[in-house]
């Protein structure tokens, strides 16, 4: 694979609406300094607790919320009370645009955790290597052979 990707934590309701092409930008309090390309897998938060599909960083916009708000308050699939209610006390936020959604098999907490060892779902994002992404595929993770 050898592409950054990114594994963020997101709700069942954005989770629906990005899939659905509804929701083109996700905000983010934190996002790393990624190229355009990147993918974005999408663990959705309890009561799915799996990744369920992945999505391309088109751009990244950051700035002060009030400026992301008037870019892309039509893009963003919530009210602005819930808007200025998550970027409360933040001076920057940032304002990820989204494309070409990709569905995957589902792969739960528990076979995350058993076939990436110490898995934890992110409370902002983490980086994933090609290992990590194979897995999210499908893909079974490589046996350490023990030397003898």
């Amino acid at each position: 694979m050898s592409q950054p990707a990114v594994l963020i934590s997101i709700t069942p309701e954005f989770a629906g609406k990005i899939a659905a092409g509804s929701k083109t930008i996700e905000l983010r309090r934190k996002f790393p300094d990624v190229p355009e390309g990147t993918w974005i897998y999408l663990y959705v938060t309890l009561p799915v607790g799996a990744v369920v599909g992945r999505v391309k960083v088109v751009e990244v916009d950051a700035d002060e919320p009030s400026a992301l708000w008037t870019r892309h308050h039509s893009e963003v699939g919530l009210t602005r009370d819930r808007f200025d209610n998550y970027f409360a006390e933040r001076e920057r936020g940032f304002a990820v645009r989204l494309s070409g959604y990709q569905a995957l098999d589902a792969v739960d907490l528990e076979a995350l955790r058993r076939d990436l060892p110490g898995f934890v779902a992110p409370q902002s994002y983490r980086f994933l290597d090609d290992e990590a992404q194979l897995v999210l595929h499908g893909t079974p993770p490589v046996q350490k052979l023990a030397r003898k």
